[in-house]
């Protein structure tokens, strides 16, 4: 209700201010129990049917995690693995400096976010790793430029 309200006096155009209002205070009288009903029966079944199926195909159901890279660094660096996917280079991949990711855990968060953060702390203090490093690369965030790059695209 704070966001909006800001969102309402600040930020929307003059013009706006009353249809979105009253479209907000007609929203505000649905008893929350509604909103539940509507997300169960109606947005439940829209997303298991499109939505996760799509991120499953596109982005894997690992989450990322690791240091993030310079993308055209990246592909310049390694572009022979087009040509041979079991090349291996001497060179170190163009990391971003200070900037990690840690997301995409999804409903196994709980269990699976202070592992990663662990994770994380041994890249950032070079420190002996958690995990297999086979985990490590699974869950790596250069994972989908390594897999254009093998592929040609």
């Amino acid at each position: 209700s704070f966001g909006i309200a800001l969102y309402l006096t600040e930020v929307a155009p003059t013009w706006a201010r009353g249809p979105v209002g009253s479209a907000i205070e007609l929203l505000a009288g649905i008893p929350s129990i509604i909103y539940g009903m509507w997300g169960l029966f109606v947005l439940v079944p829209v997303m298991t049917e499109h939505v996760t199926p799509w991120f499953n195909d596109h982005l894997g159901t690992l989450p990322l995690i690791g240091p993030l890279v310079d993308a055209e660094a990246f592909r310049a660096a390694y572009a022979a693995l087009g040509k041979d996917a079991r090349q291996r280079f001497d060179t170190p991949a163009p990391w971003l400096d200070g900037l990690y990711v840690n997301a995409g855990h999804g409903s196994r968060g709980l269990i699976s976010a202070p592992l990663s953060a662990e994770l994380i702390a041994a890249w950032l203090d070079d420190e002996a790793l958690p995990l297999p490093r086979a985990v490590a690369e699974a869950c790596h965030p250069s994972r989908f430029l390594l897999r254009e790059l093998i592929r040609g695209r």
